[in-house]
């Protein structure tokens, strides 16, 4: 029986065929590994930037913070002198109500015995009488 076969290649020439076709995958392959590499490297190099102004936005950021805390406690600070001040002020003008209220004015008791009475002492030894 004959057969008539058209466009047929042999064997050899099929195997041919696709070595060729696998050289061309494997270079193809091999290029698209490059680009990858490649977009990588270029991708790493962002993130580092990337990663960089991020901590020097969260470094400004925690300056801003330690800047507001630190107007905030002189704020404080004045606030609290300014009620020692003030505190200051009322202590002193009680010290000069008591000055001017202890001025003893002339109808106060004067001992009218001497400091040699004062000296005196009992005896211990001393019963005061039974009546």
């Amino acid at each position: 029986m004959l057969v008539m076969t058209t466009e047929t290649t042999s064997l050899e020439d099929q195997v041919v065929n696709l070595t060729k076709l696998i050289n061309r995958l494997s270079t193809s392959l091999e290029e698209k590994d490059q680009e990858i590499t490649k977009l990588m490297n270029k991708l790493e190099s962002m993130n580092e930037r990337d990663q960089i102004s991020v901590i020097k936005a969260l470094q400004m950021d925690q300056l801003d913070v330690i800047e507001d805390s630190i107007i905030e406690a002189i704020r404080n600070i004045h606030g609290i002198t300014d009620g020692f001040f003030t505190l200051k002020e009322l202590i002193k003008e009680a010290i000069m109500d008591q000055v001017e209220s202890s001025v003893q004015p002339s109808y106060f008791y004067v001992k009218s015995y001497t400091q040699k009475i004062n000296m005196l002492k009992m005896p211990l030894s001393y019963q005061p009488p039974k009546f």
